[in-house]
Formats: structure tokens, C-alpha cells, sequence
């Protein structure tokens, strides 16, 4: 849903007011910037009036059909990458880390260290529960996160693994800052695919890109058969669907 500023309470209206506009079925994808926005959703979703499917979002306690990117397989499949490319020692850097994609992310992330034999190093992990969206500036708090990260860990591990490209486009500001190379200094991966993210000196960000157009395709054939009043089969109410690695210079 496209929020109103920053006035994220529209979001709940929206949903409040579907039924005065005769909507028949919706496709949502909320931006939740905290629990407390979260919960309110959830309830919002629940009482809707009409047939839901969230679209590249996933709520756990709201019993819709979803179709989403495979976070998990994209958390497994940078970090795997970063391990063949002879990095050691990796970080992982996500905000929204209450949302259950985030941390399918990072379960990724983490199942890929165990099977190269590998444990998760604390001190190399900074997850923030919450976003603070800035429309004057989007990626001013994704390059603070990445400074804090970089604060944090002391001694730069070979590489860090982002949960979306924004992070890891504020991983390569913070490191260009600090006149650290990428991918010398750091290796530093992505999730998303945001091809239209500025280069920082000429990088090339390495990503998984996810496939946002067949996610929208599957949302609205579901959409439509929900409108017709068919009912989906229970294999079907939940998508996941796998994207492919960009490799770039970053890494």
C-alpha cells in the first residue's frame, strides 16, 4: 500500500474503508515500520471484508495467502557465494528484523556458515527491529546503520551480508568514508536486485535479485480467481518464490 508520507496510519484506514468502496479482492504489501504498526495491520487484515493475499510481504499471525521472494534461499545463497569467493569470516546486517522475511534472511545466512563448517561470530551480526523511512533522504539512515555495524564489530570481518541493497548500498558509503576498498577491505552482498541504486566508485553491488514481476503475476492470478470465489487449494495459499545471484564487483 502506498503510504501517505509519513503518515502511516492511512495504511489501516485504507483497509478500515475497503468495503465502502465495493473492492472485491486486494492485493497487499504494507510498509510496517514498528510492532505497535504492525499489530494494527495484522487486526485490520483479519477483519477485512474481502479476499487478502499479501504481496512480498508475510505476517505470521494473519492466516492469508502469500506469494514472496524466498528469503531464506536468498540468505543462504549470498552468503554461499561470499564463502566461495574465499571470505572467512561474514556479518550480517538487516533492519525490520521483527518481519519473518528478515529473518528467513538470516536463517539463511546462518545455515550457510554451519554447512561450510562455520559458526555465526555475535559481534559480526546488527539486526534493528524497527525502520525509520526518511523521504528526504532514504538511504541517510542505511548509511548510520552501516556505521554503527562497522562500530560494533570492531576488527572488519572479510565480508557482511545485507538483508536489502539499501543497506548494503550504506555499507559501501560508510566503507568509501572510511577509505576502506571494497571488496579488499570488505566484501559486502545484497538482497533485492534494486538495479536503480548509484554507484559508490564504480561498484557493481553484488545481489540476489528477487522476482518481483512473477511475484505480482502469481499475486494477481490468485487475485483473480479469489474474486471469482474460488478458493485456493492449500499448497497454493503460500509462495515462495526463488530469484537468481547478480554477481558484481563488490564481492
Amino acid at each position: 500500500m502506498l503510504s501517505s508520507g509519513s503518515d502511516f496510519e492511512k495504511e489501516t484506514e485504507l483497509l478500515d474503508h475497503l468495503s465502502s468502496f465495493n473492492v472485491k479482492a486486494v492485493a497487499v504489501y504494507p510498509l510496517i515500520v514498528n510492532s505497535k504498526q504492525r499489530h494494527r495491520i495484522e487486526n485490520a487484515l483479519l477483519q477485512c471484508p474481502c479476499p487478502v493475499i499479501l504481496a512480498g510481504a508475510i505476517l505470521p499471525g494473519v492466516d492469508v495467502p502469500v506469494v514472496i521472494g524466498d528469503g531464506f534461499d536468498a540468505g543462504y545463497t549470498m552468503t554461499e557465494y561470499l564463502l566461495q569467493r574465499g571470505c572467512k569470516t561474514i556479518g550480517f546486517l538487516s533492519e525490520d528484523s521483527l518481519c519473518a522475511s528478515v529473518r528467513d534472511r538470516y536463517m539463511g545466512y546462518t545455515k550457510a556458515l554451519q554447512d561450510a563448517g562455520r559458526t555465526v561470530d555475535g559481534k559480526h551480526v546488527l539486526q534493528f527491529p524497527d525502520i525509520a523511512p526518511n523521504f528526504e533522504n532514504p538511504l541517510e539512515g542505511c548509511v548510520s546503520q552501516a556505521k554503527a555495524w562497522m562500530q560494533q564489530v570492531g576488527e572488519l570481518p572479510d565480508a557482511v551480508v545485507c538483508s536489502h541493497d539499501y543497506l548494503a548500498h550504506g555499507c559501501l558509503v560508510a566503507a568509501q568514508e572510511k577509505n576502506l576498498s571494497v571488496p579488499g577491505d570488505l566484501s559486502v552482498a545484497g538482497i533485492g536486485g534494486y538495479a536503480y541504486l548509484n554507484p559508490v566508485d564504480g561498484a557493481i553491488l553484488a545481489t540476489y535479485k528477487v522476482p518481483y514481476k512473477k511475484v505480482g503475476s502469481e499475486v494477481f492470478q490468485r487475485l483473480q480467481r479469489l474474486s471469482s470465489g474460488e478458493n485456493l487449494k492449500n499448497t497454493e495459499a503460500h509462495l515462495y518464490l526463488k530469484g537468481t545471484l547478480v554477481s558484481g564487483n563488490t564481492a
